[in-house]
């Protein structure tokens, strides 16, 4: 009895795993190295050789090269996109950023101007490719859609950071008059403390900056996607971006730190008179110069690596497509040994390593992502419609026969 017991509960566990909720569906790059280096070195070649010009098509036959090989549940994704209906934006783009340069030589508030046009022409730019690439890509035959608020756009990408920036600024600038009315002691040590004082509130105003922009521009992004006419969902905690932001700059900190100590060193050996410099100075100069750069390049790699991988894994866990929940499981250490391999093999190559360190990105983006869920469900969605609206078709001719 009891055996039979543990059987019946044994099949129902199993049947209840390949329930079609609890779908499992694999993401699988089909990328090869060799085919995508020739296609690498064509747009890089033909780039150079037209000053630019060749720049959409290249995008373009990049992204459909990804897109058609990746693979969800035995279906790849297709990528229809044409280069010239984007060629006339790069032109304008190019165009806009040469008279930038042109104009401040003739008169620096022309060439002001041109720059305020220009960077609030940006967002609009940005979100209309990601619309070019969405509308253009498909899967199982159903194509990809966005609709965006312009308004919205603009309030989340310009207005808002603007406007809590000043009242950082604002509230530094008042924390800093307070700290000098109170503050006691030798002059010194106040000018110190007021930096490391009023430093609080930058901080502070930095990690709500990153966490209100990052929260609305990713549902902006997400929420306004959808595919089949099934829209995408997501929706963020503002306490879970600023303590991935919060972690961020703790992780900076020491980098920082320490490349500050090695500017202070070099400001002092600065003071020195050239004339009475030796060739042990001169050294010395050098390699504090070289440690600064370095310091920052390591932290700004270390914190960027771990911000973009806690995003990446909090938002792609967050999203929803109708009955479809996606997952990732992408770890710091392996990401960040991905990074460093691909930035070695570049430098080692001479830059003819970025064809096989994309490739290898994308496998591993694959192989951290999936899809749990039944997506056929999402698939025949137009179909079930077609088939409603042809049996109330016929119901309305057999009613009138």
């Amino acid at each position: 009895m009891d055996d039979n017991i543990a059987l019946s509960t044994g099949a129902f566990n199993k049947r209840k795993s390949l329930l079609p909720d609890q779908t499992i569906n694999n993401v699988t790059f089909h990328g090869d190295a060799g085919d995508y280096f020739s296609l690498w070195l064509k747009n890089i070649i033909f780039c150079i050789l037209t000053l630019g010009i060749y720049l959409p098509w290249a995008m373009v036959n990049r992204r459909r090269y990804f897109m058609n090989a990746t693979e969800i549940n035995h279906t790849r994704f297709e990528y229809h996109a044409k280069p010239t209906e984007i060629l006339f934006g790069f032109i304008l783009t190019g165009v806009s950023l040469l008279l930038i340069p042109v104009l401040t030589s003739v008169s620096p508030t022309l060439g002001l101007l041109m720059m305020l046009v220009v960077i609030i022409l940006i967002p609009y730019a940005l979100i209309r490719l990601w619309h070019f690439n969405v509308r253009n890509t498909s899967f199982r035959e159903h194509r990809f859609a966005y609709q965006c608020n312009y308004m919205r756009l603009y309030l989340v990408v310009l207005i808002l950071p603007v406007l809590l920036l000043v009242v950082t600024m604002v509230c530094s600038v008042m924390f800093s008059q307070w700290y000098v009315k109170v503050s006691t002691g030798p002059a010194v040590d106040n000018v110190f403390g007021l930096m490391m004082m009023t430093s609080i509130i930058p901080l502070i105003g930095l990690f709500i900056i990153w966490s209100v922009q990052g929260k609305q521009l990713c549902e902006l992004l997400v929420n306004n996607l959808s595919y089949n006419k099934t829209v995408f969902s997501l929706s963020l905690l503002y306490k879970r971006l600023m303590l991935i932001s919060l972690i961020t700059v703790l992780l900076l900190s020491p980098f920082v730190a320490a490349g500050f100590s090695q500017l202070s060193d070099l400001t002092f050996l600065m003071m020195i008179p050239e004339e009475v410099w030796t060739a042990s100075l001169r050294t010395m100069v050098i390699i504090k110069i070289s440690l600064f750069y370095l310091l920052f390049f390591c932290g700004a790699m270390t914190a960027g690596i771990y911000f973009r991988v806690s995003c990446w894994t909090y938002v792609i866990n967050s999203m929803t497509l109708g009955n479809l929940r996606f997952r990732c499981n992408m770890t710091y250490l392996s990401y960040l040994f991905l990074i460093l391999s691909n930035f070695l093999l570049i430098i080692c190559t001479l830059g003819f390593g970025s064809a096989y360190a994309d490739i290898r990105h994308a496998r591993y983006l694959a192989r951290h992502i999936w899809i749990v869920g039944d997506m056929d469900s999402i698939s025949d969605i137009n179909k079930s419609e077609i088939q409603a609206d042809r049996s109330r078709y016929d119901n309305v001719v057999v009613s009138v026969d």
